[in-house]
């Protein structure tokens, strides 16, 4: 989740930038996306093995001196390299090369470079013989990776859809308590002038206990509204991975904006819309 730190200041938010911190902060986003890399990287490192590949690599050297005799010196030395490649049969193919050439390359032309070259082919006959066997760990880690594309973009989109609800939620909530506060301050009004009346003796007492009920009511619906308010910011905070502590606010025009919109109405009817999902929703 985010630092409290990085948002000292109240956090205006609009869909764009509530979608931008979601796509940062989703615990559940950033782990699909990591297993998508992960199922990528597992893939490259299996069909490396169908490559050309180093298996071994070495550099030795060694100076000798002969103290007992004339005290000459020598430099000798030898380099190897080997590969080995996997072929879709299961069969394993290796070479290997040798070269002692330090003296030689040195000036010493009176001792020889001399190399030796080795091929091995390793082929199972009984046990993982055959192609799908041996391709099976290859195939797997393709499978993998097309489902962990397939849950990525899924999460994706899934993603945006709540986001967007639940942002829209916390501007219709907005707008509730925009709409709950009108109505009592009017009620509130209503009652101050009941009250003013029925002291000049042109309301009676009943209509005055009236307009205080309606009154209260109306404070309850606006303390209804308000705690429903911040219910749906924390909602959006949790979803966005925003600390609870953070204050957030939404963009009541966005709303307006939604309303002018005027969305289209579905393209298929509920049973077409339920057929249609079966048939291309790959989960």
């Amino acid at each position: 989740s985010a630092d409290t730190g990085a948002f000292a200041q109240p956090l205006t938010l609009d869909l764009r930038r509530s979608l931008e911190l979601a796509a940062k902060h989703s615990r559940r986003y950033q782990s699909d996306k990591e297993n998508l890399y992960s199922s990528a990287i597992s893939l490259y490192v299996l069909a490396h093995q169908y490559e050309w590949g180093l298996s071994q690599k070495s550099l030795e050297a060694s100076l000798t001196r002969d103290l007992a005799g004339d005290e000459s010196t020598t430099l000798d030395g030898g380099i190897r390299l080997g590969a080995t490649r996997t072929l879709m049969s299961g069969a394993v193919v290796g070479m290997s090369l040798g070269v002692n050439a330090l003296r030689f390359l040195s000036g010493d032309h009176s001792v020889d470079i001399w190399s030796t070259a080795q091929a091995t082919l390793t082929q199972p006959l009984l046990r993982n013989r055959g192609r799908l066997l041996a391709r099976e760990p290859l195939t797997q880690a393709e499978r993998n990776l097309v489902y962990a594309l397939r849950t990525y973009v899924r999460a994706r989109k899934e993603l945006i859809l709540s986001v967007s609800d639940s942002y829209y939620n916390v501007i219709s909530a907005i707008d509730g308590v925009t709409v709950a506060r009108r109505n009592y301050e009017n009620r509130r009004a209503s009652r101050e002038r009941a009250e003013w009346q029925g002291r000049a003796g042109q309301t009676r007492q009943v209509q005055v206990d009236q307009a205080r009920q309606r009154e209260l009511t109306a404070r309850s619906s606006l303390l209804s509204a308000e705690l429903n308010l911040q219910d749906r910011k924390d909602a959006l905070k949790q979803l966005l991975g925003l600390p609870l502590s953070v204050t957030v606010e939404a963009n009541p025009d966005d709303l307006k904006a939604l309303i002018a919109a005027d969305l289209p109405s579905p393209p298929m009817t509920l049973e077409q819309g339920v057929e249609q999902a079966l048939a291309n929703r790959l989960d």
